[in-house]
């Protein structure tokens, strides 16, 4: 019986050894290998998501100092990003890199384009400011000529309202 007794510890103790074997093993590959593929991962989603952050407050500057600042922020990003993607094995981030490639030129175009937006608001508000400007030097003009013209019409309608002759006031009028 004791010997019946020890042979199953033995066997018992060989079985778990075995069992915890293999799942040291499944542990190893998860925290060896799909971990740091899912730390990857969420990395790229973060940088992303930050890109993506940077990229509207660069829509939204109002002014130089909002664009550059929204622009070196956007650069901090996009590295963060890139360095992200780089951190990926060759043979599994080949098509996420030319993605990234290919938002960074994006990202590029976009800054382009803010500041031609901003360049063409700033000429239009000058614009309207000389518009405005020529407006009133043309109204200073034309006021005192309408008011003379107005009195000169006004007085030759008297003029002729007081003579009776309906003839005249026809053509002043």
């Amino acid at each position: 019986a004791f010997g019946a007794v020890a042979a199953i510890t033995v066997l018992a103790s060989t079985t778990a050894f075995v069992s915890y074997d293999r799942l040291g093993r499944s542990l190893e590959v998860v925290t060896g290998t799909s971990l740091p593929h899912v730390t990857r991962a969420s990395n790229i989603a973060v940088a992303a998501a930050d890109v993506v952050g940077q990229a509207q407050a660069l829509l939204a500057a109002s002014g130089a100092d909002e664009r550059t600042r929204a622009l070196k922020t956007l650069d901090t990003a996009r590295a963060a990003l890139n360095d992200a993607v780089a951190a990926l094995p060759a043979e599994e981030a080949a098509k996420l890199k030319e993605t990234a490639r290919s938002m960074s030129e994006n990202l590029d175009r976009l800054g382009q384009s803010v500041t031609e937006r901003q360049a063409i608001a700033a000429e239009h508000a000058t614009l309207v400011v000389a518009l405005r400007a020529a407006h009133q030097k043309l109204a200073e003009k034309l006021v005192p000529m309408v008011d003379d013209a107005a009195f000169a019409l006004t007085l030759a309608i008297e003029q002729a309202a007081d003579k009776g002759q309906l003839a005249d006031i026809r053509r002043t009028l």
